[in-house]
């Protein structure tokens, strides 16, 4: 898979090093320079951080519990005088200069890849389950089709149905329509129980349909006089019941219009908010993220946003978009244009395959494995 690693650099004023803005240093690493630590506090989240040994004393590894760490070095004589501030920083090596492309190149994967590996190791020791909600402050915005592929892309960490996808849209969700499914369970079948408090394992497996994807399916009512939404003591069981069965859950939710929408999100553990970059999307979750940063500033919190169909050849940069709602994306994903003019060729509406980039899918499984564990 080649999906975006990235990495920060901070290093001494006086370092040889070039200091300037050097972005994508080889591949798929997307290098981001820092003077100092003070400047690297409030910036985008990073996979790897590259930290001179002159910041040693002053790093705060707690600060930063989803990144790799490398120290820098600059004289390879005094590797064991340092070793000691590398393990306080809880370093995955130590890196002496000079310090050329390739080197750089080579620690921050191989650090990616040993942190990766780690985070893997406590999913599948973790003692329950997390659960992501998926949602948009706009119709259109591509997030079923997103929920959908993600479950499919973390099967790489989670295999054997150790994944679910609930489908919560009301009434008739993308998901149903992919799958083929065309049973009578759904989780309307538990709303009675889930008044009470949790329901129990076998209880979940009971609605839960195998899928050829390798993830777990629940699926929504389809009638309408049974498709009344949760609330929000029922939505908070169902999060719970879902953790001692699946590692990962995605609850693929409707588009927030509500406060009652966006309570419920308090319940899961981490929120994927689409914005489809293409349409009025961007203008609707404008008005929208600046409602959850001022009233529900935990909800905030916990959000991380993809923009979808993005493409710089016609003028949707993701930077733009970006520095407009004054968001760090969590994920990027390109319109792919040779596959929607061949789905319009063929008649299709959409194709659940292609439409969305498996890298960037990839990248976005990826990171919520290095942070939810």
């Amino acid at each position: 898979m080649t999906f975006t690693i990235r990495a920060a650099l901070v290093l001494a004023a006086n370092n040889s090093v070039d200091q300037s803005d050097h972005r994508f240093l080889a591949g798929n690493i997307h290098l981001f320079p820092y003077r100092d630590l003070d400047s690297l506090g409030n910036t985008m989240y990073h996979d790897v951080l590259l930290v001179h040994e002159s910041f040693a004393s002053s790093f705060k590894k707690e600060l930063y519990p989803n990144s790799a760490v490398v120290l820098l070095l600059d004289d390879g004589n005094r590797i064991a005088d340092v070793y000691p501030k590398a393990e306080a920083m809880g370093a995955f090596t130590i890196l002496t200069a000079p310090f050329l492309p390739d080197r750089l190149v080579d620690t921050i994967r191989k650090a990616y890849d040993a942190m990766l590996q780690k985070k893997k190791q406590l999913a599948e020791h973790a003692d329950s389950g997390k659960v992501v909600a998926v949602t948009s402050f706009s119709n259109g915005s591509g997030k079923s089709l997103l929920a959908y592929n993600l479950s499919r892309k973390l099967t790489t960490f989670f295999p054997d149905q150790a994944v679910s996808l609930i489908d919560m849209n009301r009434p008739f969700g993308i998901g149903k329509a992919l799958l083929g499914v065309e049973g009578k369970h759904s989780w309307d079948s538990l709303r009675a129980v889930l008044t009470e408090g949790s329901v129990s394992p076998q209880k979940v497996t009971n609605i839960t349909y195998a899928t050829g994807d390798g993830f777990a399916y629940i699926a929504g009512p389809t009638e309408y006089s049974t498709n009344t939404p949760l609330s929000g003591k029922q939505f908070r069981n169902l999060a719970d019941s879902l953790q001692p069965v699946y590692r990962v859950s995605i609850l693929d939710l409707p588009t927030m219009t509500s406060v009652e929408d966006i309570s419920r999100l308090q319940s899961v553990d981490r929120i994927l908010i689409t914005i489809d970059v293409t349409s009025t999307s961007v203008l609707e979750s404008m008005y929208g993220l600046r409602e959850l940063r001022t009233a529900y500033p935990e909800v905030y919190g916990q959000s991380r946003f993809v923009l979808n169909r993005v493409d710089e050849s016609a003028g949707r940069a993701a930077e733009l978009v970006a520095s407009r709602l004054e968001v760090d994306p969590y994920g990027v994903i390109d319109e792919d244009t040779e596959a929607v003019r061949s789905v319009l060729e063929q008649g299709r509406l959409f194709d659940d395959r292609t439409l969305l980039v498996d890298s960037q899918i990839y990248g976005i499984a990826e990171r919520l494995v290095k942070e939810l564990f």
